[in-house]
């Protein structure tokens, strides 16, 4: 490519970034040098670096300021890249405090300390929330509709937005971006170490009606909900589940196709001292 590029408009740069990573080629002229690109990482460098207002336009705050399509676009072929992935540790099935115990402690609480969860505790959290408990069939912990096993469970850690892979026990990146900000409206939100993204994919609940799949959606997220609740009670973790999310910026950035539907999103972490 011997043209110059000359982009004024940042949403026509946030498609180019996607097709240009979609293809994992790309030569940006820069100060009048050619740098041949070949990863996501490497191009969004240049972009940000190369055309004024690029860098801004991709933070999260920036997200409505410009067409949703765009931004969602970048995401999907982002998360179509080769994956960063955290190998879980395996869950500790054993411990914690009996089920009437956990049932007496279980409740909400809005107030988070930003200290981590450890690796492991990530890992039972996930697994009690929606991991394999039978192997042999691949069925979870917590029930799902006709087993549509339709909920995917996303984890909005300060490092990025990852996607837990129940059948690996792993953590895939999507978004190599802090978005806890983005999973909720309350100011508290940002600060809990941890941000749960029920997301729901209509296309694995078949040709059952519309109605169907919004109800089925809603209670299986409640399900995988509880399980956390529960786990939290048991391990004297925080937690509130939010229905008070901005679910089209938020999914846009996530890199969501239409029939992948935010339901609801749960903080976790230790309480605030």
């Amino acid at each position: 490519m011997d043209s110059k590029l000359r982009i004024k408009n940042v949403s026509a740069v946030l498609l180019l970034a996607a097709m240009v990573i979609g293809a994992l080629v790309m030569v940006v002229v820069t100060a009048g040098e050619a740098v041949a690109a070949t990863d996501y990482g490497k191009v969004m460098e240049i972009v940000q670096e190369s055309v004024p207002g690029a860098k801004e336009a991709m933070e999260p705050e920036a997200a409505s300021a410009y067409p949703s399509s765009a931004v969602a676009e970048l995401r999907r072929v982002e998360a179509s890249a080769p994956k960063e992935v955290i190998k879980l540790p395996a869950p500790r099935m054993t411990g914690g405090k009996p089920l009437m115990e956990a049932l007496k402690d279980r409740q909400t609480s809005r107030s988070y300390s930003p200290e981590k969860l450890s690796e492991q505790t990530l890992s039972n959290l996930l697994w009690a929330a929606w991991g394999i408990n039978r192997t042999e069939s691949g069925k979870r912990t917590a029930p799902s509709a006709r087993n549509f096993q339709e909920i995917d469970v996303y984890v909005a850690l300060k490092e990025g937005m990852y996607l837990y892979n129940p059948q690996a026990h792993q953590l895939e990146l999507v978004v190599a971006k802090d978005l806890r900000k983005m999973t909720g409206t309350q100011p508290f939100v940002e600060n809990a170490p941890v941000n749960l993204v029920y997301v729901a994919d209509y296309d694995r609940m078949g040709t059952t009606s519309e109605e169907n799949k919004d109800f089925y959606a809603a209670v299986d997220t409640g399900f995988v909900s509880q399980n956390v609740y529960l786990f939290c009670a048991s391990e004297g973790l925080a937690t509130v589940v939010r229905g008070m999310v901005p679910r089209q910026e938020l999914a846009a950035e996530m890199g969501l196709k239409p029939t992948q539907r935010i339901v609801l999103a749960q903080s976790v972490g230790y309480p605030a001292k």
